[in-house]
């Protein structure tokens, strides 16, 4: 995944400069070779960039690199900044250092081991594939129609190029360039099909996601470039620096319209001179990471990432500690994505390995499962239907539930606006009751709860779906 992730902003480079390039006055064979031959076929090169992106006006991440090819070997080192729900920053990121096909991995959010796994050993920053070329020369081909189209906004010498669009001033042509390119991006990179997307969900409710890039990639229907400002250099045969900045107007399938800001910089230096070591422990003070599955051996697809998983980690403490959970077990590795469902499996147990309690969290971060499976385990038994004479202590449960649901899925209390009494446990250490959604609406989606209300409160369970 992080390869992939590398790979797709350098795409959206080779995007710029074939685009720039190719769009300028006079003889753009000069400037589309120069990418063509940094990202395709220089094999010894430092890149160093930095982005910063903001959704809405609201910043949501700052990435900070150094990507360095040394013949079959290859370091990158990421730094990225994000927000957290509490108003302070995240700090994460990672190093990768790839020798041949073997890959070892150092992250930010597991300090002192490093993780392995293989891929395809490649020499060059972007790998040269057959479709990458295609994709290269469709970029060079559509840029020369758009050249005309720009006019005195941009402006060429042999060392320097600049373009500037303010809003309304990108060509349309442009524009479904650069739809296509994200497209082949996401579907080559992250799996995403926009064949499988409808142009506008049913339901017009907008897809949730945990973090603004899944939203991005989940949700974005169409982009539009509202404004830019873009410079480049190249130093004899070979681009030196870029830097600008974009505006896009984004269309997510429910309609609904977005705004996409990006500042960025990079620069290329040390052609010939780069240098990657064979990985060696010792010079990164790390080891093994002991309980966890090699990179390798995890299934493509369905391991979730680092970085998501920290904030599906904060998302499950912050639900915990509202339903009254103070249990301290280690979250049990590795956590997998349940693709069909979309949300991640948290589980948590002891060294014995037996689960004492599981979380279901969505890519949106809604709660959709939290079970202390060790507290429902001593209530196999001795369930009783209804509690008569206790409709002050039921009403009471009732209105605190529905608080909490409030808190934690404010949609889906909406819908709730009452909780029916199933059954109750008069377990020695305190009352248990069982509630459901009243009435019942779908079979297969309803809102459950388990909760002892004496000695202390506590949610034993919590399902938003019936089905899992």
């Amino acid at each position: 995944m992080m390869k992939k992730i590398t790979a797709l902003g350098l795409a959206l480079v080779l995007l710029a400069g074939l685009c720039g390039s190719a769009a300028a006055e006079g003889s753009a064979e000069p400037w589309v070779s120069a990418w063509t031959e940094l990202l395709f076929r220089t094999r010894n090169v430092t890149l160093e960039g930095a982005a910063q992106f903001s959704l809405d006006g609201a910043w949501f991440k700052t990435a900070e690199g150094t990507y360095i090819q040394d013949g079959m070997n290859s370091l990158w080192r990421l730094g990225l900044t994000s927000p957290r729900m509490d108003g302070t920053e995240r700090e994460s990121g990672y190093t990768v250092i790839a020798n041949g096909e073997k890959i070892y991995v150092m992250e930010v959010f597991t300090p002192g081991v490093y993780r392995t796994g293989t891929d395809d050993p490649q020499s060059t920053v972007v790998r040269n594939t057959v479709q990458m070329n295609q994709m290269a020369r469709m970029a060079a081909v559509l840029a020369e129609q758009i050249r005309p189209m720009l006019g005195d906004r941009l402006a060429l010498s042999e060392s320097e190029l600049t373009l500037q669009l303010a809003e309304g001033q990108t060509p349309a042509l442009l524009d479904s360039a650069l739809n296509l390119f994200w497209e082949f991006g996401l579907k080559r990179l992250f799996l995403v099909d926009y064949d499988m997307v409808p142009a506008e969900q049913e339901n017009r409710e907008k897809p949730g996601y945990i973090t603004p890039f899944m939203e991005l990639t989940g949700s974005t229907r169409e982009i539009r470039l509202r404004e830019t400002n873009l410079r480049m250099t190249k130093n004899g045969t070979l681009p030196e620096t870029a830097e600008g900045s974009a505006v896009l107007d984004l269309t997510y399938t429910d309609g609904s319209a977005h705004t996409l800001e990006i500042l960025f910089r990079g620069t290329a230096y040390n052609v010939g001179s780069s240098m990657v070591d064979l990985f060696d422990p010792a010079d990164y003070g790390v080891s093994p990471a002991p309980d966890s599955t090699p990179a390798d051996r995890m299934p493509e697809g369905y391991a979730v990432d680092q970085e998501t998983l920290n904030m599906l980690l904060e998302r499950a403490e912050y639900y915990r500690r509202l339903a009254g959970i103070t249990k301290t077990d280690s979250l049990l590795l590795p956590v997998l994505r349940d693709g069909r469902r979309n949300l991640a499996e948290l589980r948590y147990g002891r060294e014995d390995g037996i689960v004492r309690l599981y979380q279901e969290i969505g890519m949106d971060g809604r709660l959709m499962n939290m079970t202390d499976t060790e507290e429902m385990g001593k209530l196999a038994a001795g369930s009783v239907d209804g509690y008569p004479g206790h409709e002050e202590e039921i009403r009471a449960a009732e209105e605190k539930l529905l608080e909490f649901l409030g808190t934690i899925d404010p949609e889906i209390r909406q819908r709730v606006q009452k909780l029916r009494l199933e059954r109750y446990w008069a377990a020695a250490d305190g009352t248990v009751l069982q509630f459901e959604e009243d009435p019942i609406l779908d079979e297969e989606n309803y809102v459950t709860f388990v909760v002892r209300t004496a000695p202390e409160w506590q949610i034993i369970h919590y399902g938003a779906y019936a089905n899992g």
